[in-house]
């Protein structure tokens, strides 16, 4: 297992100046090209070995409003893992990511928090329970107050959860991280994303990130040696 923050650790030359912050640019539009150029080579050649995150590097090129942020949505090339998929979905089609993914997350909010706070919330916005306002308005009343720390370890497995909690984070690149691994046995690409409280406070492994149905051929294999 790779957890490791891309705001620490080595960096090369090229890319100590090209440090994205949320709502900043590096410089003119020239410098930005350039290191929207680096920070492709960089998450390239490093994302493999845990050391560049695919949320922050999808962050990085919309921010930056870089010509590989389209090319990206449309190709979607590393694209491994349900994971994954609801990265890409979060950041290049928004509206699908909350449509495909409200149910597991309200579900995950409801059976740790107060049902009726929620409800209220929605009600004073305007909108009723049929129309599709009323879903993004109970999103934005569920993002605004999930907290990892009040969820099951089953609910924070989840992809839908665990992307549901970047967006919680406002600051998007802070404490979060992701967990890659590219060598196991199973031939699986092992892709799943959780922030920094629940990395500290539970047990987690690529064994956590690894989906059920290779969770039960790596079983089965084991029991026939």
């Amino acid at each position: 297992m790779q957890v490791n923050s891309t705001n620490h650790g080595d960096r090369s030359d090229d890319i100590s100046e090209c440090v994205y912050v949320h709502g900043y640019l590096v410089g003119n539009r020239t410098k930005t090209k350039r290191c929207c150029n680096v920070t492709v080579k960089y998450f390239e050649r490093r994302w493999s070995i845990g050391r560049q995150y695919l949320t922050n590097y999808l962050e990085t090129l919309r921010g930056w409003k870089c010509p590989r942020f389209e090319e990206e949505c449309k190709q979607r090339l590393f694209n491994y893992t349900e994971y994954t998929q609801n990265v890409y979905k979060y950041f290049c089609e928004y509206e699908t990511f909350v449509d495909s993914c409200f149910d597991e997350v309200k579900e995950a909010f409801m059976r740790n928090n107060n049902h009726d706070q929620l409800q209220t919330q929605t009600v004073a916005t305007g909108t009723n329970n049929t129309n599709d306002n009323s879903i993004y308005a109970q999103w934005n009343s569920i993002i605004s107050r999930l907290q990892a720390n009040s969820l099951s370890s089953s609910d924070l497995s989840k992809p839908c959860v665990q992307v549901a909690l970047y967006e919680a984070d406002e600051d998007h690149l802070g404490d979060y991280h992701e967990v890659i691994h590219v060598n196991l046995p199973s031939c699986e690409v092992v892709w799943c994303g959780y922030d920094g409280e629940t990395l500290r406070e539970r047990i987690i492994s690529s064994w956590t990130c690894m989906s059920s149905r290779y969770k039960e051929t790596f079983l089965f294999c084991f029991a026939d040696l």
